[in-house]
């Protein structure tokens, strides 16, 4: 398994080469640009936590995919990312399912996150269309809502 982390200018500082995740331990592959310092590369060596380059400033996507498909064999990943990484990803058509788990609370808060946020320079607000694939009833009232992207 492997925890994937995209961090285009090498900003992140783990401690580990490996996360925990709901008790199962992964190895960290960092993805960076061709921003990310010498000493930063430096630093993650030294953690022994892998990297690959994909793109100039911005993440190139399409790299991205192909290097974790060469070098580490990665056929179907999970993006578990904040809003604007997950609407990066869907932007980029690399987005064959969108699964939610809807739970009857809320706080109201107005920060609070969102499951997709087009960001400039990385994304624009481009309308996408879901299909809805499935709904379960989980415990306490909660759903898990599974859709596909509409080609």
């Amino acid at each position: 398994m492997y925890y994937l982390s995209i961090d285009a200018r090498g900003e992140l500082a783990f401690e580990e080469n490996f996360s925990d995740y709901g008790g199962v331990s992964s190895h960290i592959v960092e993805v960076l640009t061709e921003q990310a310092s010498n000493a930063y590369k430096d630093f993650l060596r030294k953690k022994k936590i892998s990297y690959i380059i994909a793109g100039k400033e911005q993440i190139n996507y399409e790299a991205m995919l192909d290097k974790f498909y060469n070098l580490f064999g990665i056929k179907r990943m999970m993006v578990g990312g904040g809003g604007t990484l997950n609407w990066s990803f869907v932007q980029n058509g690399l987005v064959d399912e969108v699964s939610v788990i809807l739970s009857p609370i809320a706080n109201g808060d107005p920060g609070g996150h969102r499951f997709f946020v087009a960001k400039e320079p990385y994304t624009q607000i481009k309308e996408t269309a879901f299909q809805l694939e499935t709904v379960e009833t989980l415990e306490h009232g909660t759903l898990w809502i599974r859709y596909s992207v509409k080609k």
